[in-house]
């Protein structure tokens, strides 16, 4: 229904998130707010892609999540494509590619990732009722909401000195979420992952979405 809108409003249809996202260029679909922040399932005009658009009153929320979503895909973890949603040339929230087929659950895979929600400080991975962290249609974990990520909670505030050099989140996302315990080799493929990802990737994505 919703692609069949696009078609008629003269959208085109593309295969690629545009670097940024319109607010003003949202078709919004009302009464479909997920979680605490402001927001809900939209398509965009420009692009045809189906989001889920999310409003922060913190704009460092909005580029953590951002460049957490990016440094996950460069740790081969399953996320969406997210892109800061602007509004009159500002960052005011997020807007990440709907992943069709999903359902909320812990798969087999999902602790694959352990290592990186961990150094992403990823508090949130799981979500207040489980909904962050789902099941994709070929039985593999996906990470929808990284809304918690690096250097602010989920609902926006600054974690301080509690996101710092050392990583103790190995131990307390399991502790919160003991689904996720991972077996040593699932640790050593995380620790492999993380390896994988050079300090000079790391800098082009924080420099390229504004940290």
């Amino acid at each position: 229904e919703l692609e069949n809108e696009a078609n008629n409003l003269g959208i085109e249809m593309s295969r690629v998130m545009p670097v940024s996202v319109d607010a003003a260029a949202l078709i919004k679909e009302p009464g479909t707010q997920q979680g605490s922040a402001e927001g809900g399932f939209a398509t965009d005009r420009r692009s045809g892609k189906r989001v889920y658009q999310k409003r922060y009153e913190n704009e460092e929320q909005s580029r953590n999540e951002v460049i957490a979503n990016r440094l996950y895909q460069e740790a081969g973890v399953n996320v969406p494509d997210a892109r800061p949603m602007t509004e009159d040339g500002k960052v005011v929230g997020v807007a990440s590619e709907v992943v069709e087929g999903v359902k909320p659950g812990v798969a087999r895979d999902a602790a694959d990732g352990l290592v990186i929600d961990a150094w992403l400080g990823n508090w949130d991975v799981v979500g207040e009722v489980g909904d962050n962290l789902q099941v994709g249609p070929n039985g593999e974990a996906v990470r929808i909401d990284q809304g918690g990520a690096l250097t602010t909670r989920a609902q926006g505030a600054p974690k301080g000195d509690a996101f710092g050099d050392t990583v103790s989140e190995v131990e307390t996302i399991v502790e919160n979420n003991p689904d996720l315990a991972p077996t040593a080799e699932q640790l050593n493929r995380g620790l492999d992952a993380l390896e994988s990802i050079s300090e000079a990737d790391i800098k082009s994505v924080v420099l390229e979405n504004g940290g």
